[in-house]
């Protein structure tokens, strides 16, 4: 009796094996994302918390720089200039 469930168990596993290998679809990818923007010109960075923090603004076209700090209530902005010409 065993020996005759073992072979029924083995026969419905070859069956199932056999009917997902005949019925067997390729996975459909998923779409291709959309290329990435590029950057805009200018690129802005804040860093500090709540009320006292730093501005720093990058003008990707000249490298130039800019930042304004808001702990002293600093209303003009401070320019940094460029790798290539920095402010000294």
């Amino acid at each position: 009796m065993l020996i005759r469930s073992g072979l029924i168990t083995s026969v419905v596993a070859f069956g199932l094996l056999a009917v997902g290998l005949a019925m067997h679809q390729p996975s459909q990818a998923q779409n291709v994302a959309p290329a990435a923007t590029s950057a805009g010109r200018y690129q802005m960075s804040v860093v500090g918390r709540e009320s006292v923090s730093t501005v720093f603004v990058l003008d990707s076209l000249t490298g130039k720089c800019w930042y304004r700090d808001t702990h002293h209530n600093t209303k003009s902005w401070t320019e940094l200039g460029s790798p290539e010409h920095p402010v000294k």
